[in-house]
């Protein structure tokens, strides 16, 4: 597992739990701007803790990445920063970073300014666009294996058109523990909790309705959890029950 801060390299992704990126990060950059080797209590420490440093412009999209927050990121690198100065893009959630968001990022991540860094959480790999992905140099907060198994799962419970023979098929070659099974029920009660949020915004009373008969299966399997040795069968219901 691969968790050092690569302060040579421009474009970083950072995998794992939304609250494990964000503290690492922060502690990554306290490092950087703090002149006491990242105290915590200093005022430069508190701006980062904060995301108010002036020398980090931090994204957090509400729902998805709009070209418009793009093109406030555009007129800051067009500035040229002294020799020794360095400039921090942060993209929390950067799986809500669309196509066309990803496509005009392209040039600013593949040839950075001097000075200029652009980071990307996310809780999966693969829930970021290859375009992206490509051009960043990964680090995770998990096993990688364990972490890209249990995607497999995760998208099956996250596309409605997924084929029952093929999460079977699946489920069958893989082999996923009892805190596996936990860690990826609390990550998808958390991508339906955000779905159901979305739809409430945009007023959409058939994908909330769908979200939250989604959660309140998922929540069931928290009150009966899989026993040792049960998480196969223990998934294959929650399954059954949603494609329902």
């Amino acid at each position: 597992m691969n968790t050092e801060f690569n302060i040579n390299a421009q474009t970083q992704l950072f995998i794992g739990p939304t609250n494990e990126t964000i503290e690492f990060v922060h502690n990554a950059l306290q490092n950087v701007f703090c002149k006491n080797n990242g105290c915590k209590t200093c005022v430069r420490c508190s701006q980062i803790r904060q995301n108010e440093h002036p020398s980090i412009f931090w994204l957090k999209p509400e729902k998805q990445y709009t070209l418009d927050q793009l093109e406030i990121i555009f007129e800051k690198i067009t500035f040229t920063l002294d020799e020794d100065e360095k400039f921090f893009i942060i993209f929390e959630s950067a799986d809500l970073l669309n196509q066309a968001c990803s496509n005009k990022l392209l040039k600013s991540i593949e040839e950075p300014k001097p000075g200029y860094y652009f980071l990307f959480l996310s809780q999966r790999k693969e829930q970021i666009l290859p375009t992206i992905r490509s051009r960043c140099i990964t680090t995770y907060f998990y096993n990688e294996n364990e972490g890209s198994q249990n995607s497999e799962l995760f998208n099956f419970f996250i596309n409605p058109n997924s084929s029952p023979l093929i999460f079977l098929k699946t489920l069958d070659k893989i082999n996923i523990s009892e805190q596996d099974s936990i860690e990826l029920l609390d990550g998808l009660i958390k991508h339906w909790s955000t779905n159901a949020k979305q739809a409430l915004l945009n007023n959409d009373n058939d994908s909330y309705m769908h979200a939250s008969h989604v959660i309140d299966i998922l929540e069931s399997g928290f009150s009966k959890p899989p026993m040792p040795g049960s998480s196969k069968t223990f998934w294959k219901n929650l399954y059954l029950k949603i494609q329902n």
